[in-house]
């Protein structure tokens, strides 16, 4: 299955740490190392400002 983007409101704190801990697993296992870093994405639109953003750790 593809990935989608999905608005959400309000996430409950239990379900944002699940979020963080299976993508820095996911990462971990895939470059094998263990040194968390801050990582951003954002969605620009066509003048360059930001329209969105993703905040996690890679």
């Amino acid at each position: 299955m593809a990935p989608r983007l999905q608005a959400k409101h309000d996430l409950a704190p239990t379900e944002l740490d699940a979020i963080e801990e299976r993508l820095n697993g996911d990462n971990r296992r895939l470059v094998g190392r263990d040194d968390d870093r801050n990582l951003v994405f954002a969605l620009r639109d066509k003048t360059g400002h930001a329209v969105g953003v993703a905040a996690g750790y890679s």
